[in-house]
């Protein structure tokens, strides 16, 4: 049975392997300026940071990120891509 790899495509050209993830959240202490947040080996990362901003933003998306990649991959053996598209988060395959 052929792997998947799940990368997490953060909105800037740059991409995360989800099996390096440590932490996704989002600070709520400063509610105005808060992005979704992806801590990949003592690294912080944000998530679209150019169309997600503020807690009552991040917070939603923080929580459909986690749940997005707590799903099966449908396509087993294919490389997975979860990003944020058309205000949401969503799966592609390559």
């Amino acid at each position: 049975m052929a792997c998947t790899t799940t990368y997490i495509e953060l909105g800037d050209g740059n991409f995360v392997n989800v099996d390096q993830v440590t932490l996704i959240g989002y600070n709520r202490y400063e509610s105005a300026d808060a992005t979704v947040e992806v801590h990949v080996s003592g690294y912080n990362y944000s998530f679209h940071a150019d169309r997600i901003r503020g807690a009552a933003a991040a917070h939603p998306v923080s929580l459909a990120l986690l749940a997005e990649l707590g799903k099966s991959p449908a396509r087993e053996g294919r490389t997975r891509i979860v990003t944020y598209v058309d205000g949401a988060v969503r799966t592609r395959f390559l």
